[in-house]
């Protein structure tokens, strides 16, 4: 809300344009060994310690790769700026080498305040940085500093909270299997990031700074409800079914139970963001960016179908289907890249809508038959718990929408607080009157118990 008044889409377009060719070597600094020590019955302290020193220098690789690509990136965009940005992009890599490991024995050993307690420290000493320089006049280079800032105070409350330090790496620790697992995620994970990245690339070489701004913006604030809920499904649900996973029945009530809330959370998140699009944009971003708008609005089906889809790639994780994750990764990217081309001609607001209706029509859909295959629960368990939720959805947008166009409304604020009421109302009475949403609500209650022990 800050920064999206003081710094102007063309600031956030640079860097969303950066990011876009950094992400793709970025993907390897972590080199999925971190859910690989997630995922492991049992490690040891020489895997870890093992693992430590091939994130230290995968991190460090790959920020000499980014200072390597710098000059090809500012000659691809013809922007002679984009050259130092890079450069200093290349920072937070060499430092996330050193945290991989530190953050995965803390997930793993469930230790989620002081996970929680790093990211909002994290932010907020991110966020101070960011609007001091931005006041000071340094614009895209406010959002290079956040990163900086936000990267090496990671690192030091990592190393503050996790008391396990590295020994010296050994050649017999047994990391072999591990480095497999992780290379499967981490293919899964590139072409999950060149597919991210094709739709801010091409629309900041074919539209400018601007539309890619704006694009990355609208994209941002949609996310940043899910961005929420999806570390929360990570870091809780990774450890959770990987524990589960030699107790077949056990793990798939586990499934179905998360599964349910994640679907009942994200209906609520996208019928509240397609209904009120335009003033939650205004409130939250301000009047500069109108032309956002529409772009939000055409993102709403992600909003409902990325929490579930994370968690369904996290049961495959969870279970060591590397060669599934793969095949997902695949199709489900192939079919992102094709929706981009096929929405380009129409501008960040064809690309949007293109997206969204491959989630919601291909993407997820052939996600729930791939799972089903696997086990143990089945495609038809799926379904039952995932299509009440996408009609609730529909339902609550429909209403919203009707209330908008007969309720006067005197504020944007008394706008979106008119309809967070009614979608709140609406869901309650789900909750409340009917099988699938009192389940929902016993799922939640056992959750906090068995986090409050």
């Amino acid at each position: 809300m800050i920064l999206a008044r003081l710094l102007s889409p063309v600031d956030y377009g640079v860097i969303a344009m950066v990011g876009a060719i950094t992400g793709f070597v970025a993907v390897f600094k972590d080199g999925g060994l971190s859910t690989a020590t997630i995922q492991q019955s049992n490690i040891s302290e020489a895997q870890v310690s093992t693992l430590f020193w091939i994130n230290t220098a995968l991190g460090f690789s790959v920020a000499a790769i980014v200072l390597a690509i710098s000059p090809a990136v500012a000659m691809f965009y013809k922007n002679p700026d984009m050259l130092w940005v890079t450069i200093a992009m290349a920072a937070p890599f060499a430092i996330g080498g050193l945290t991989v490991q530190h953050q995965a024995l803390l997930q793993r050993q469930m230790r989620f305040r002081a996970l929680a307690a790093i990211n909002i420290i994290c932010a907020i000493l991110a966020l101070i940085v960011a609007v001091i320089m931005s006041l000071d006049g340094f614009r895209y280079w406010s959002l290079v500093g956040m990163t900086i800032t936000s990267a090496l105070a990671n690192c030091a409350l990592v190393w503050m909270l996790c008391r396990w330090r590295p020994s010296r790496p050994s050649r017999g620790s047994g990391v072999r299997s591990m480095l497999a697992f992780g290379g499967g995620l981490t293919i899964n994970n590139l072409l999950g990031t060149l597919s991210g990245a094709v739709d801010r690339v091409l629309l900041g070489k074919l539209f400018g700074t601007d539309a890619a701004g704006q694009y990355a913006r609208a994209q941002g604030l949609l996310y940043q409800p899910i961005q929420q809920i999806m570390p929360t499904l990570q870091t809780v649900g990774l450890p959770a079914l990987s524990r589960l996973k030699s107790q077949p029945d056990k793990y798939c009530l586990t499934f179905l139970n998360l599964m349910k809330v994640t679907v009942f959370a994200s209906s609520f998140m996208a019928a509240f963001m397609f209904a009120g699009a335009d003033w939650l944009v205004t409130f939250f971003l301000g009047s500069q960016w109108t032309e956002a708008v529409a772009v939000f609005r055409c993102f709403v089906g992600p909003v409902f179908t990325i929490p579930i889809s994370t968690l369904c790639i996290l049961s495959l994780t969870a279970q060591g289907k590397t060669q599934a994750l793969i095949r997902w990764g695949i199709f489900n990217n192939t079919v992102v890249v094709l929706s981009i081309l096929m929405g380009l001609p129409w501008g960040a607001k064809g690309v949007a809508a293109a997206v969204s209706i491959s989630s919601v029509c291909v993407r997820v859909p052939y996600l729930y038959q791939l799972l089903g295959k696997i086990g143990p629960a089945t495609t038809v368990s799926i379904w039952r718990v995932a299509a009440p939720g996408f009609v609730l959805c529909v339902m609550a947008t429909v209403a919203m929408s009707l209330l908008r166009a007969v309720a006067p409304v005197h504020s944007v604020m008394g706008g979106l607080l008119m309809l967070f009421c009614l979608n709140g109302v609406l869901h309650g009475t789900v909750a409340l009157g009917t099988p699938w949403g009192r389940s929902a609500i016993t799922v939640v209650k056992s959750l906090v118990l068995s986090l409050k022990s």
